[in-house]
């Protein structure tokens, strides 16, 4: 069955659970990010117990698509008299369900390492070679606790001072100086299209990164998470920034919301 909400499409096996569920959706809740997963967030009235128990059971053949990004369903939990889906984008889950435990032992360029769990999830990766042809030993998915590629690959790039995210058709991994140092894919003023705010921002030395956010007006703004902007008009907060998350609501319910982020120090 598949059901639609505004510009997100659900799609489930046949069957009277997943009927119920899909075609009851009330909420949804887009969150593109460059911090960790990017997620869709269902939310569903929790006043149908055959919806969790009914057959066929919930799993992983359910998907969400929006914005030409393609979400694989991870979980499922109850708050609030809600029923609540979430998906991931389906690069990172594919990563996450690389579990068998495997250990490199041998000091290697780190992108032999991430290329390896890579291909073994089948998913497509981008490395900067900045992060790429730094040699490290020691990776792998441990066999004394619960993880997985998403997790090592995070793990290890972090350690090396990058940044690893899904751009919705490759893993991306780069420095921020590399991603701030590219052609800005749009220049913005506060209040001006596509913008319906001012700027907002935080610039404090005691914190390693700055921070500002917006709202816009969603059929204008098609600058995507991991671009650069450059912000104009704004004085201190003038410059290059990254745009790290964008989140917005379904039905639409006020004005989306992009947040950027300039790292006080982008070396690499």
């Amino acid at each position: 069955m598949i059901v639609e909400l505004d510009d997100l499409t659900i799609a489930a096996p046949d069957g009277a659970a997943h009927d119920t569920l899909v075609s009851d959706a009330s909420a949804a809740e887009i969150i593109r990010t460059i911090v960790g997963a990017s997620r869709v967030i269902v939310r569903i009235p929790d006043d149908n117990a055959a919806i969790l128990t009914g057959e066929p059971r919930l799993g992983s053949e359910m998907i969400a698509t929006t914005l030409d990004r393609t979400y694989a369903w991870v979980a499922v939990n109850t708050v609030d008299s809600l029923i609540r889906l979430t998906f991931e984008d389906h690069l990172i889950a594919a990563l996450r369900a690389q579990t068998e435990p495997i250990m490199f032992t041998v000091a290697r360029p780190a992108a032999e390492f991430i290329i390896r769990f890579a291909t073994e999830a089948g998913v497509p990766v981008y490395i900067d070679p900045v992060i790429g042809d730094r040699y490290v030993e020691g990776v792998g998915r441990s066999q004394l606790e619960f993880t997985n590629s998403w997790q090592e690959i995070s793990t290890l790039v972090g350690r090396l001072g990058g940044r690893v995210y899904s751009d919705g058709s490759r893993i991306v991994v780069s420095t921020d100086a590399a991603l701030l140092a590219r052609t800005p894919a749009a220049t913005i003023t506060g209040r001006s299209e596509p913008l319906t705010s001012a700027i907002a921002f935080t610039i404090d030395t005691n914190q390693p990164a700055e921070r500002a956010s917006f709202t816009v007006d969603p059929t204008l703004w098609s600058v995507d998470v991991g671009a650069t902007v450059q912000v104009t008009g704004s004085g201190p907060a003038d410059g290059a920034w990254l745009v790290s998350e964008y989140r917005r609501i379904l039905p639409a319910s006020g004005a989306p919301e992009v947040k950027l982020t300039r790292p006080l120090t982008i070396g690499v």
